[in-house]
């Protein structure tokens, strides 16, 4: 129940979840990015455009980032009925949408480990000389 806002666990996790927060408002929105450069075969201007059209619709400043690139990947709708609905339903959910957000999934691991992990680790080798 770590950070649940009803009035019987409101102060339970009040400050791990702020940390979270904190300590993910990076990494959430490199990921997004990363999405975004994922598509760029496919379509990463459907990526890009949901990304800053829908990335605050979430109640956390965080989730949005990504979920909203990823709908836009897939060309899809991604909802928590009564919260927020990220993205366009160009395509209704399937099976397939599955593979392919691995598939973008895997990519953007892949470009933040060449473009953000390779760097810096030759930056720290460089300065450590």
């Amino acid at each position: 129940m770590v950070g649940y806002k009803d009035s019987k666990h409101i102060n339970i996790g009040w400050f791990s979840a702020k940390l979270d927060t904190l300590l993910n408002f990076v990494p959430a929105r490199l990921t997004a990015f990363m999405m975004v450069l994922a598509a760029w075969l496919e379509n990463w201007k459907s990526a890009w455009k949901i990304l800053q059209r829908d990335k605050n619709k979430t109640e956390s400043v965080n989730a949005g980032w990504p979920m909203s690139a990823m709908a836009g990947v897939l060309t899809v709708q991604l909802e928590k009925p009564g919260f927020y609905v990220l993205g366009d339903e160009k395509d209704t959910l399937s099976p397939k949408h599955v593979l392919r957000a691995l598939h973008i999934m895997k990519l953007t691991v892949f470009l933040f480990w060449l473009l953000v992990v390779v760097p810096l680790q030759a930056l720290i080798m460089i300065i450590s000389l």
